[in-house]
């Protein structure tokens, strides 16, 4: 986002500046930050939600959860999950999605759904970053690898994102990539974009570990574990880091968690609770955003809680 565009957004009136205020005065920072994209302080994020977008994460009778629903507290919320390929004639990098709008699943396409773009507005009016999360690209060299970096930039400017996070599975990591994407997101680019990876059972400890000065944060996918186990989690991303305060522990039990690895359920605020005395500053990640959409009021109406992120919020401040 560029800098007239941030004292555009300052410069609003009384009603969203107060708006504005009054929402970041709930946000959850474990320091002052530099700020980083449309304001948000993020050299030190506690709290991330994921926000599931694929037609099957919608909840029978009521869609997918709505951006409304990203509770007080969040630092940033992850848009999951968008696909890339290169275009068969160009050999271009193309960045699309399957995300199910408020009408209907699609298939592949190059453009976020309108509803959803609202939603993404709504959710960053409260001083809440947006990212989207994108699997490893299979990039041959430093050429394929800026190319990529360039194409996630194009994109985050597009769609007036605040960054993108790599997840890193499936294809092998090479040493291109995060330098790459360094010049275009990241604390070293002077971009004002947010750069992050997630990963699981220390698979990429020495990719994270020589590409931390590019990182301003990651996450992990250990969903699986306990106040009793965090420890273990955590150490090794913290010294691959540098800084255990850019770690964010993931915990989920939503419809995206294999069968088997979900967080045990309460461990999650156990797990918030170790961190808060033992590694004060360390932060949690939420795979993914769900709401229970289950309970009715006493006029028949349906209340949504989002109880699960809140329990976290809460213990970790």
């Amino acid at each position: 986002m560029t800098k007239k565009r941030m004292w555009t957004l300052i410069m609003i009136g009384v009603l969203g500046a107060a708006s504005i205020l009054s929402c970041k005065k709930e946000t959850v920072y474990t320091e002052p930050a530099q700020p980083v994209a449309n304001n948000f302080s993020l050299n030190y994020p506690l709290f991330a939600e994921y926000w599931g977008l694929l037609p099957e994460y919608q909840i029978a009778n009521f869609g997918l959860v709505k951006a409304e629903d990203v509770p007080d507290g969040t630092n940033i919320v992850h848009l999951f999950v968008f696909d890339k390929h290169k275009d068969a004639s160009t050999g271009a990098w193309v960045i699309t999605n399957r995300f199910a709008s408020s009408y209907e699943a699609k298939e592949q396409s190059e453009e976020i759904p309108a509803d959803i773009v609202e939603g993404i507005r709504n959710i960053q009016s409260r001083g809440i970053a947006v990212i989207f999360s994108i699997f490893t690209p299979d990039v041959q060299n430093e050429q394929d690898a800026d190319a990529f970096a360039s194409a996630c930039y194009e994109f985050t400017e597009k769609w007036q994102l605040d960054g993108v996070e790599i997840d890193l599975e499936g294809v092998p990591t090479t040493p291109f990539l995060i330098p790459a994407l360094g010049k275009y997101f990241g604390p070293e680019s002077g971009n004002n974009k947010i750069l992050a990876v997630v990963d699981f059972s220390n698979h990429n400890l020495s990719f994270i570990r020589d590409g931390a000065q590019y990182l301003n944060y990651m996450n992990t996918m250990t969903y699986w574990n306990t106040s009793s186990t965090v420890a273990s989690v955590l150490a090794p991303y913290a010294e691959a880091m540098g800084d255990a305060k850019k770690v964010l522990i993931g915990v989920g039990g939503g419809p995206a968690i294999n069968p088997g690895q979900a967080t045990p359920r309460g461990e999650e605020v156990k797990i918030a609770q170790w961190l808060k005395s033992n590694s004060p500053g360390t932060g949690m990640m939420n795979f993914i955003m769900d709401a229970d959409y289950s309970t009715l009021d006493n006029a028949g109406n349906v209340s949504r809680s989002m109880q699960y992120s809140e329990g976290i919020i809460n213990a970790l401040k």
